[in-house]
């Protein structure tokens, strides 16, 4: 549950304008979960569709690549 939160973290600071702070989270993020895409968040997040599209957004923002 951890990453389920600094993803969500990751996501808002991008959203949120704050970008170079996003990508030193998105640093630490993939040391810690190399395999995350957004190709495969719908099957890591266990969210709504609406809020998952809104998480890929702001991870897309953040650098977390297809």
């Amino acid at each position: 549950m951890l990453q389920d939160d600094f993803r969500l973290r990751l996501a808002n600071l991008a959203l949120t304008g704050r970008l170079q702070d996003a990508h030193k989270a998105l640093r630490l993020l993939r040391d810690a979960d190399p395999t995350l895409w957004l190709c495969n968040l719908k099957d890591r997040a266990p969210f709504q569709p609406d809020c998952l599209a809104r998480l890929a957004e702001g991870l897309g923002l953040a650098g977390v690549q297809e």
